[in-house]
């Protein structure tokens, strides 16, 4: 079995926004593309939601929280 590497935080966010524009483009809310893409890969459905998860609470992070989940340190002067 091929072993996946993990993803960086930046990676899943593009993830997300992929999986955003594919629906977009096939004129369909993300929920049914990616419920239609579940049924035959069910072993992926625990990866992404936990995915999902991340990207929400990034979505309601800080300015500061934000930058230190992509890796970036912010100075005050």
């Amino acid at each position: 079995m091929n072993k996946q590497k993990p993803m960086s935080f930046q990676d899943k966010l593009e993830l997300i926004q992929s999986a955003c524009r594919v629906a977009d483009f096939w004129e369909v809310e993300p929920a049914d593309l990616l419920a239609w893409v579940a049924i035959g890969k069910k072993d992926k459905v625990r990866e992404w939601n936990k995915i999902a998860e991340e990207v929400g609470v990034f979505d309601k992070a800080s300015l500061e929280e934000r930058a230190e989940m992509l890796g970036v340190k912010l100075i005050k002067k």
